[in-house]
């Protein structure tokens, strides 16, 4: 006999957590509640939680829901007794006609109070574990999200370092084209002054060789009359 959702709330007598009950992750998804572990526990928890395959056979998975229970049976639907054992072999409450049935003979039944108190026990290592994960992983994180920031930082101080070198060798580059230019025109300046002269000069000759031959003509004329 398997206890139904009404008689988990009614033998707890607490409201149901909003949360995972192992790692008290806000939004850690869709949340269960163990009939037989007496906890709400997500998805990711569940396995964690119920170790062996013959656990998680035994242990009723029911959809986590806030509502409060419209009706409370906490009594055996066989002898119509209280239920206020919990049979550890088949993982189910009993009253204690069902304790000392046939059905029941030779099982570990013990109050329901020492199998709270034994689930408790067994899952506070597990959600201490789980929180010292959850610690670590937190750390982790702050230090991943640490180095990329500093990576970010890093990285626009080279963008920055990198404009500011490209700019000066451009500023370099156009001074020196700047200086060049400046040279060239100024070298073509004189070039052209040199062949100016040069030019003067040889038309300068030019003439003074056309006039030497004219008197070399009148020259030879006059000898021969």
């Amino acid at each position: 006999m398997k206890p139904n959702r009404a008689i988990l709330d009614a033998l707890v007598e607490r409201e149901k957590p909003a949360n995972c009950s192992i790692c008290n992750t806000p939004g850690a998804g869709p949340l269960f509640d163990c009939a037989h572990c007496f906890s709400t526990i997500c998805e990711g928890c569940w396995d964690k939680v119920h170790l062996s395959p013959a656990m998680r056979a035994r242990h009723s998975k029911i959809p986590h829901t806030s509502a409060p229970p419209t009706e409370v049976n906490n009594k055996c639907s066989k002898h119509k007794k209280t239920f206020k054992l919990f049979c550890v072999t088949d993982s189910a409450l009993v009253c204690y006609v069902c304790a000392f049935s046939k059905q029941h003979q030779g099982h570990n039944v013990v109050p329901i109070e020492e199998h709270l108190a034994s689930a408790s026990q067994q899952l506070e290592p597990l959600a201490h574990q789980l929180e010292e994960k959850q610690g670590k992983m937190a750390a982790t994180v702050n230090t991943i999200e640490h180095e990329i920031t500093e990576i970010n930082k890093a990285h626009e101080e080279f963008d920055a370092d990198l404009v500011q070198a490209t700019k000066r060798l451009k500023d370099l580059l156009q001074s020196r084209c700047d200086s060049l230019l400046a040279r060239s025109q100024m070298l073509r300046k004189e070039r052209v002054g040199q062949l100016s002269e040069q030019r003067s000069s040889l038309d300068l000759l030019m003439k003074h060789v056309a006039a030497l031959r004219t008197q070399l003509d009148h020259g030879h004329q006059d000898q021969d009359q």
